[in-house]
């Protein structure tokens, strides 16, 4: 949709949230994920969508992901995932403003840490299933 961008702002001027947001634009993985390890959580409102990169790259940061409810995000189950139904904004911000008031920077460490220690096992596990589906493919 090459008028996004333009109707997005133009929703944003007339909710007057300009204060409020920032578009960035195209910025480099590296800085994305700085983005990603920095915030309280991280938020995939998708109504769908294949297997989510974003579900996956939280998990391996031990991030808390706050997720739609639909069944591709429940079938990643990430460990601190909470999820809202798809349809409903005020759930989700809700579970924002609960999320940012009992953040933890504790627990938020301790979480990060026990994601880095278990990456290798998640990765190898990953190509494991992924060579099986395709052997069975083939």
């Amino acid at each position: 949709n090459p008028g996004y961008f333009r109707e997005l702002s133009q929703k944003v001027r007339e909710y007057g949230l300009e204060e409020r947001l920032r578009f960035l634009g195209l910025i480099e993985y590296e800085n994305v994920a700085l983005l990603m390890r920095q915030s309280v959580c991280i938020v995939n409102p998708s109504l769908f969508e294949g297997w989510s990169t974003t579900v996956e790259e939280g998990k391996s940061l031990g991030k808390k992901i706050l997720l739609s409810d639909i069944p591709v995000h429940r079938e990643q189950s990430p460990e601190r995932g909470l999820y809202f139904p798809s349809n409903d904004p005020e759930a989700l911000a809700e579970l924002m403003l609960h999320t940012i008031n009992n953040y933890n920077q504790i627990e938020e460490n301790e979480s990060m840490e026990k994601a880095k220690v278990d990456l290798p096992t998640r990765m190898k596990r990953f190509a494991s299933e992924y060579e099986m589906i395709v052997k069975d493919i083939i």
